[in-house]
């Protein structure tokens, strides 16, 4: 075949003896025409071909598989897009059009949308498809992912074809290997509602992308499974135009570091069935879009095979990296990003869109030349974190409060152990106390005022919320449990501004909270929250807390809402990562390690090297701040972890 280089395989099919409404000319749509089974066995014995391929000498070579048919599938637009110059990817880009343009039967439309910043020239205008479309980068969008954006352009405009009912979405430098791929799509979509059109794929020509093998697809994944699967997401997936218009309202999900694939199909088919690790995500997700739409959704595959042209060093994607950098700066999507009125996305004049309109480009900058880790990537929004909200200095002190009712299964030990390892890992000037009724050699301790009776266990952290701490202050409250996974440097909180940890979305064990208090930083007066809980104390009857709220940091969001003020998470400013029931459970860039339940850090056998032994030497280094006579009498704190929540040991407490 023209264009056919040596490291290419072409094998030729059979020419089958049904008629396509393709060849035949027929204006319905294709697969009313053509026997599913005789397009499906064409594919699968594709699908074994490939097989054989990725087990053969590396790396892969490219796989086409012409075609004995010809016409036109009507109905169907394939839509693809292209943003920046890189020549890498220009040429894979390139070289992948070459096939894909060359479909027999070829699709009703082809719609091409490229985006280059001002000043940069187009680069696809020779190439001849149905649309093109051309749009200009802004000063206020280099950096952000734009892919999916691009495609809801191409989508609308194929939509403006009244004859289109399908779409199918192909990244421009991936190939369907099957020259007739357009046929087994369009029946595909006669059945199924949202497809990935290939059921397996694979990297074409890369050495370093061969262990990856044969991947399976999301949606053949999720057509061979019911539940707990996990295919690979991306390079193309296809759906009804009813589906695009009513279930995703002409809007694909853009996530502003990609991923915007991983989170469709999340938001599809739920987690119990897309078996995502929603921990690693870049954004932190709701219960809701984690379980899937309703009513369910019709999922299949078009059984093809996709091949991926080499367009550089698998590293250099850097996915997870990205990941982390977009998490911190954006809990959720809507923070990061929003579309221009060209339908282009920009990035938000918000503290994390600042900073990942920095950190991203800085991230994959760094990417040509080395591999960047996931501790690269929290390191690089740190720093830029620092610069957005300002140092820890004398003006703006930074505090660290845990708390201990004697009694319990938690002592003095414990304390002493949680502060040396802020003496080992805090790369600032930090205060420490405890707030407890007993005196702790060693540490700065505030008496609690709350008794047993009326705030046990861990409700005794509602006096985090006293009015004990200094102005400007930026405090950090901690379960006892907590361990410091590496080194930070913490950046002053936001003033008035409250962070908690979120629990759903980051903890497997999770059920029925949305926010944890085992780790908060705030900088504000919240007192209302501690003068709220002796009042509905007093009351008592069905007003007291212990009866209406199931643990103190659900008490503390009920008291922050009723005023207006919503909690926020606190990986924007620290990282943390849930003990998930193994060591390897905790995130390398984490720089706190949180025990939300048993076992606790100290009962771990073997114990991991990242957790300090609890009998070591106490050595007392009080660190006297100037307010700390004038705050020990002052009579109100601030609260926060309730991590122990699922511990049932009554006795626990921080």
């Amino acid at each position: 075949m023209e264009g056919v280089k040596k490291s290419q395989v072409v094998i030729a099919e059979p020419k089958t003896d049904k008629p396509t409404s393709a060849a035949s000319g027929n204006t319905s749509p294709s697969a009313q025409e053509v026997a599913p089974s005789a397009t499906i066995v064409r594919s699968k014995r594709i699908v074994e071909a490939a097989k054989r391929i990725v087990q053969g000498s590396y790396p892969y070579p490219m796989f086409l598989v012409p075609s004995e048919t010809t016409g036109v599938v009507k109905g169907l637009a394939l839509i693809l897009c292209q943003y920046g110059d890189a020549p890498e990817r220009i040429a894979a880009a390139r070289r992948a059009l070459s096939w894909t343009l060359k479909a027999q039967p070829s699709p009703e439309m082809v719609v091409l949308v490229e985006a280059q910043e001002e000043g940069v020239p187009y680069v696809f205008e020779d190439i001849k498809v149905d649309a093109y479309i051309q749009k200009r980068i802004p000063e206020n969008s280099k950096g952000c992912w734009k892919k999916e954006a691009l495609w809801n352009i191409g989508a609308a405009e194929a939509l403006r074809n009244e004859h289109i009912d399908k779409l199918c979405f192909l990244d421009i430098d991936c190939i369907f290997a099957d020259q007739a791929w357009a046929t087994a799509v369009a029946e595909a979509l006669d059945e199924y509602e949202i497809i990935s059109p290939h059921e397996y794929m694979y990297y074409a020509e890369q050495e370093d992308a061969v262990s990856l093998g044969l991947q399976i697809s999301a949606g053949g994944c999720l057509t061979q499974r019911s539940s707990g699967c996990y295919g690979l997401p991306g390079l193309s997936f296809a759906m009804t135009k009813d589906f695009f218009v009513n279930r995703l309202h002409r809007q694909l999900p853009n996530i502003c570091v990609g991923s915007g694939d991983t989170y469709l199909w999340t938001i599809v088919a739920g987690k119990g069935r897309f078996a995502i690790n929603s921990t690693q995500f870049a954004h932190t997700l709701t219960t809701t879009e984690l379980e899937g739409m309703h009513p369910a959704v019709k999922i299949g595959t078009a059984y093809q095979v996709a091949v991926h042209c080499n367009h550089g060093p698998f590293g250099h994607r850097c996915y997870r990296p990205r990941m982390v950098i977009s998490r911190a700066a954006a809990p959720t999507r809507e923070e990061a990003t929003e579309l221009n009125e060209d339908g282009i996305p920009v990035w938000k004049d918000t503290p994390g869109g600042r900073i990942l309109r920095q950190g991203y480009p800085e991230l994959l900058k760094l990417a040509k030349t080395e591999l960047p880790t996931t501790i690269t990537a929290r390191d690089i929004y740190d720093r830029l974190a620092m610069q957005e909200y300002g140092p820890i200095d004398e003006d703006h002190p930074f505090i660290v409060a845990c708390m201990l009712r004697s009694g319990g299964k938690y002592t003095e030990k414990h304390v002493r152990w949680l502060k040396r390892q802020f003496d080992l890992h805090c790369k600032a000037p930090f205060i420490f106390y405890c707030i407890s009724d007993v005196e702790i050699e060693g540490i700065n301790t505030i008496p609690l005022l709350l008794s047993n009776t009326d705030a046990p266990t861990w409700w005794g952290q509602i006096e985090f919320y006293r009015n004990i701490w200094p102005a400007n202050a930026s405090v950090l409250t901690c379960d006892l449990d907590t361990v410091i996974f590496r080194d930070f440097t913490p950046h002053r909180c936001p003033e008035n501004k409250i962070f908690m940890l979120r629990e759903q979305g980051n903890w497997n064990k999770s059920v029925w909270a949305i926010w944890g208090g085992g780790l908060t930083y705030f900088n504000g007066d919240y007192s209302f929250i501690f003068d709220s809980f002796k009042a509905d104390t007093e009351t008592g009857a069905q007003r007291s807390p212990l009866y209406s709220t199931i643990a103190s940091q659900e008490y503390v969001t009920s008291c922050l809402r009723s005023k207006g003020i919503v909690p926020e998470d606190v990986e924007s400013h620290f990282c943390y990562s849930y003990y998930q029931g193994v060591v390897t459970s905790i995130r390398p860039e984490a720089h706190f390690a949180i025990f939300a339940s048993d076992p606790k850090p100290w009962d771990i056998l073997p114990r991991p090297c990242w957790v300090p032994p609890l009998d070591e030497p106490v050595e007392s280094t009080i660190s006297e701040p100037e307010t700390k006579e004038s705050a020990s009498e002052k009579s109100d704190t601030k609260e926060p972890s309730a991590e122990e929540k699922t511990d049932s040991n009554a006795d626990a407490t921080k």
